[in-house]
């Protein structure tokens, strides 16, 4: 059997989720376990991308990743999930926890230098949102 991918968790997921997902026999580690906390993104895409080549899987909740770093990210085709945003609860660990447990599957298995986007209940295509018109109160 091939090994699978490795889910590699960017900074702003949960701690141990790493550590859950190994235990649930999945090739996983985290930038804090990794000892690369507090590095910039760019340089971290670079050096996934060098040191793991196509068979690392970059997570993380940072909606603004494929617009910010738009350029390094299709410059070195790195595979990127992103956690959605838009849960707005104060749970964010729990909500984050819980897409990645339910779509680590599909994750090992996303199509080499793609970004697509995952919540509790669906994934597809990572699409950049139309803001929101915000209520004013008069």
């Amino acid at each position: 059997m091939a090994q699978r991918r490795l889910l590699y968790l960017d900074e702003d997921m949960p701690k141990r989720l790493a550590t859950e997902l190994r235990f649930r026999g999945r090739n996983a580690t985290s930038i804090h376990s990794d000892g690369r906390a507090g590095t910039l993104d760019p340089d971290l895409v670079t050096s996934l991308v060098q040191r793991f080549g196509s068979e690392v899987v970059l997570v993380t909740a940072n909606e603004s990743m494929p617009v910010e770093h738009a350029d390094v990210l299709r410059e070195t085709a790195i595979t990127v999930a992103v956690i959605d945003g838009a849960h707005s609860d104060v749970h964010q660990d729990a909500w984050k926890r819980e897409t990645v447990h339910r779509w680590a599957h599909v994750m090992e298995e996303q199509e080499p230098g793609t970004v697509r986007r995952y919540s509790p209940k669906t994934q597809g295509i990572w699409r950049r949102r139309r803001r929101q018109p915000q209520l004013r109160l008069n």
